[in-house]
């Protein structure tokens, strides 16, 4: 009887330990899914997001590419200057403008230097054909402060040396004061004769004499290096 009741026992015993439920040793493949997509993969600094975020979908796991801060490029304006690149800035510009001043002066004084305005026999007053010349040429000068200008009056063969270098006196003063009633400061222009001495035509007869009584512009080098 003693016996019975023991095998009794014992079944009872290896039944309740069969009947126990077994703790699951890993998460299900659902469960890690899940933890995935509640915990995106962070990396970098702080605060900051890296390039790739982990998302899961019915399809599986996809990669987000979001733009990273750090990335970022500044914009050119932002940059900082240093006093130092300021003043060569600054510099490059003056060069620049100094450069482009020089352009336009040597423009203006080619123009004025082919333009000329002639005399009547033994006379030095500006004539009204002449008169839009002087206009044309106190505006070149007005606009361009720098040039220095050389008024050189001319005569023709006939006369003495003497007189035709106070003749051509005469002729350059009566251009030079047209372009002060102009507006041209005095400082900017200067009267000059050559006389007889730089013809520009060399026959001996009126076709000649009359191209060689005149007035010439001159860029006058000397007063603007001084």
């Amino acid at each position: 009887m003693s016996r019975y009741l023991f095998i009794l026992v014992a079944c009872g015993v290896l039944s309740a330990c069969s009947a126990t439920p077994k703790k699951p040793t890993s998460a299900s493949i659902e469960g890690r899914a899940d933890k995935v997509a509640t915990n995106p993969v962070t990396s970098g600094a702080e605060g900051s997001t890296g390039n790739k975020d982990a998302q899961v979908s019915e399809g599986g796991i996809e990669s987000i590419h979001a733009k990273s801060p750090v990335l970022a490029s500044a914009a050119p304006h932002d940059i900082p200057i240093s006093t130092e690149q300021g003043s060569t800035l600054r510099t490059n510009e003056e060069s620049l403008a100094n450069e482009n001043e020089k352009q336009q002066q040597s423009s203006i004084a080619t123009s004025l230097a082919s333009r000329s305005i002639f005399f009547d026999y033994d006379g030095y007053s500006i004539k009204p054909e002449y008169q839009a010349i002087v206009i044309k040429s106190a505006r070149l000068l007005i606009s361009t402060p720098k040039l220095q200008v050389r008024l050189e009056g001319n005569a023709d063969e006939r006369g003495s040396r003497e007189y035709n270098l106070a003749l051509g006196q005469k002729r350059a003063e009566a251009v030079r004061k047209a372009l002060l009633l102009n507006g041209v400061p005095d400082s900017s222009i200067e009267a000059i004769s050559y006389g007889r001495e730089k013809p520009r035509a060399e026959c001996h007869e009126e076709r000649c004499w009359t191209i060689n009584r005149r007035v010439d512009f001159s860029e006058n080098n000397t007063s603007a290096n001084q």
